[in-house]
């Protein structure tokens, strides 16, 4: 990113401290940093070039929604699946009912 694109990012809320991603995964700051190198092997958004401590949401969204399997048909209960993928289902699925919570 350009410095001029940068600002404009940071100011639409584009950017995103390790704190509020940590927050955005459901876990605690000290686990996003213990993971971080972990899930950036998994594909995880980086850092954005040029900042530190910032990444972007829309990448990071992206890469959530791609976590989980394309439904086809009406999604099972969440209690009939696995414990992680129920977990990142009602994340994701709050996510698009907009009632999903920080932690």
């Amino acid at each position: 990113m350009q410095p001029a694109a940068l600002t404009a990012a940071a100011q639409a809320g584009r950017l995103m401290t390790a704190a509020e991603v940590a927050a955005l995964l459901g876990h605690a700051l000290g686990w996003f940093y213990r993971e971080r190198r972990r899930l950036e092997a998994a594909g995880f958004p980086p850092e954005v070039r040029g900042l530190r401590n910032r990444w972007d949401r829309a990448a990071i969204e992206a890469w959530l929604d791609g976590q989980l399997p394309a439904r086809q048909a009406p999604p099972a209960a969440h209690g009939d699946a696995d414990p992680e993928l129920a977990q990142w289902a009602a994340i994701l699925d709050g996510r698009a009912a907009g009632t999903h919570k920080e932690r």
